[in-house]
């Protein structure tokens, strides 16, 4: 039994596809990915893009989704961009329009010996590396994307994964406020979330807000430990707030939401489900980033495997921050059990009057950093290690304020201790 996890990048090639190859039966069944476009590690001010996605290659067919956000630098009134879709793993405008600048898409995974993930390239940003969580071996049973829509009523929404499928142990979800498949030039907001299969209701997950078309930018940001899902218009606490049910009340075959907040609905609701063995440990939880530099323990597991980072730039969870200078800054950031680790965000000045000041950064040595968006500087950055059975954040730049962070973690339960068999003797003949 075993559960495989890699985190790494690729860059988008001149030509042909990509194929990643893993260790012998590694035995893929999901991608997460995320991209700023970089061709190279750093940060600093640019067109503010974004693009979050996952993928599944379930009975030898491609399942994937993705989201996105963008805003021009330097705008006098700023240019905002949202949306999302199910056609590509993700997908990133130019910044500037509605057009498609990079797109990657999963094309196939194979098993056994020659372990292989392979993407393709429909358009092109060459070099713009593309950030990866591998994730395979028998103690992941089941893996799918899927989607649904989101409602105005009831109050709890059963959904079914796919007929014998179980119910899923990891939820990640995903939504803009393009709730079609397209992408708008529009006020942008998108959220990314995650719960877990528990006996209490739970959610995680963080939504960001860009003001379009202002002479004065506006921007919100929304950390939330108790929803799962959350979408809004501008400043907002949100229309559409979700958390996972009990596991209790859950269907065989998928999960149960339970809504706190239902002003809209109708919106399309890309999520990954995975289904693991008993042998695998699923924890979550939030943390605040230390002012001072310091070690954080996220949570302990008999080996480590994977641990995956959301942050802002707020101090205070469950309510729209609208009153910081600087207070649209996002990043999600990953790290697995042999310490490899990647980071991508982006960040967008609010009240800007005469120029809008947006950016994006890029790491393939950290798991999280933070930005100052009106002066295009890193202030803090952390480490993901694997310390003993620990996932530790060791933060090596302690930022200025204790911003929340939230995470997930993988771990495989240690196989049982060896015991020690007596010699036997034969007795004589």
């Amino acid at each position: 039994m075993a559960l495989n996890s890699l985190v790494t990048s690729v860059a988008c090639p001149a030509a042909g596809d990509s194929t990643i190859s893993l260790s012998a039966n590694f035995d893929p069944k999901a991608v997460i990915a995320w991209t700023v476009g970089r061709t190279a590690d750093g940060g600093g001010s640019a067109h503010m893009r974004f693009s979050y996605g996952f993928a599944t290659y379930r009975g030898a067919v491609v399942q994937q989704a993705h989201l996105l956000i963008a805003s021009e630098d330097a705008a006098g009134t700023s240019d905002c961009y949202c949306g999302h879709g199910t056609a590509s793993l993700v997908k990133l405008t130019d910044g500037l329009a509605a057009t498609v600048a990079l797109e990657c898409d999963l094309l196939s995974m194979q098993s056994g010996a020659t372990s292989q993930v392979v993407l393709a390239w429909p358009t092109r940003l060459s070099g713009a590396i593309v950030n990866l969580v591998i994730l395979g071996g028998s103690d992941l049973e089941d893996a799918l994307v899927s989607s649904f829509t989101n409602q105005t009523t009831p109050a709890t929404q059963d959904v079914t994964v796919a007929s014998g499928f179980g119910q899923p142990n990891l939820l990640l979800f995903l939504l803009s406020w393009i709730g079609t498949e397209a992408i708008a030039a529009a006020d942008s907001d998108i959220s990314l979330g995650f719960g877990v299969k528990q006996a209490t209701a739970n959610g995680r997950g963080f939504r960001v807000w860009d003001d379009d078309a202002a002479t004065t930018q506006a921007t919100s940001q929304r950390i939330n430990n108790n929803a799962a899902l959350q979408a809004g218009t501008g400043a907002s606490d949100g229309d559409s707030i979700a958390q996972l049910s009990a596991d209790s009340a859950w269907p065989t075959d998928g999960f149960q939401l339970t809504y706190t907040t239902q002003v809209t609905g109708g919106e399309s609701v890309p999520y990954l489900a995975l289904k693991v063995s008993a042998n695998v440990t699923v924890n979550h939880g939030q943390g605040a980033m230390p002012t001072t530099i310091s070690n954080q323990t996220l949570t302990s597991a008999d080996t480590p495997k994977l641990a995956v980072v959301f942050h802002t730039r707020q101090t205070s969870a469950g309510t729209n921050d609208v009153s910081s200078a600087d207070c649209m800054m996002f990043g999600v950031g990953a790290v697995d059990g042999d310490t490899n680790e990647r980071c991508a965000g982006g960040y967008d000045d609010d009240g800007q009057a005469t120029a809008a000041v947006a950016g994006t950064h890029q790491s393939a040595t950290k798991t999280l950093q933070t930005w100052v968006p009106p002066t295009d500087a890193l202030d803090g950055e952390a480490d993901g290690v694997v310390s003993g059975s620990n996932f530790e954040l060791q933060f090596t730049d302690a930022p200025p304020s204790a911003f929340l962070y939230q995470w997930f973690t993988l771990g495989a339960a240690a196989p049982p201790a060896a015991q020690e068999i007596p010699d036997v003797v034969m007795a004589a003949a």
